[in-house]
């Protein structure tokens, strides 16, 4: 019966800053919008109204991005796909107090085709693009918020 009560607390998703970043971030690149929702500040998932909600409020006030996700998901698949989306290993997460922090990725893709710069919004921020011999890594940052005790991305 333990057992069972930690392997499901195991399969949970952990509630640090580092893990929200980067599962934004994963749901930015593979261009899953409802993914991005559930993790924003002010935005109950479980609330398909609140979903909704969210995507005319982005809409109305960054519509661009919203047109670029698709943009972004296709480039994604160009690029070979997401390989990896870790913390960025040269910098570490910016505590700005006990409730705003700052995360820096690295989203690594598996591909051979090379990636500018991309700027996709306020949420995660691209700083510039590097590309190797068969890779492309991207740098950003995640800003994000303690609401109610878990850890959102804020959008500004």
């Amino acid at each position: 019966m333990f057992g069972v009560f930690l392997s499901a607390f195991k399969d949970a998703p952990a509630n640090t800053p580092e893990d929200v970043a980067l599962q934004y971030t994963r749901a930015l690149y593979e261009g899953d919008i409802d993914k991005m929702a559930g993790l924003v500040l002010g935005i109950d998932s479980t609330k398909p109204e609140d979903i909704a909600a969210f995507k005319r409020d982005l809409s109305a006030a960054m519509p661009e991005f919203l047109a670029a996700l698709p943009a972004i998901a296709e480039q994604t698949k160009q690029l070979g796909g997401l390989k990896t989306v870790r913390p960025d290993p040269e910098k570490k997460t910016i505590m700005h107090d006990e409730n705003n922090a700052t995360v820096f990725v690295e989203a690594t893709f598996a591909g051979n085709e090379s990636l500018e710069e991309v700027h996709v919004a306020d949420g995660v921020k691209v700083s510039g693009g590097s590309s190797g011999s068969s890779e492309t890594t991207l740098k950003g940052g995640v800003n994000l918020t303690k609401e109610n005790g878990k850890w959102r991305v804020k959008l500004y």
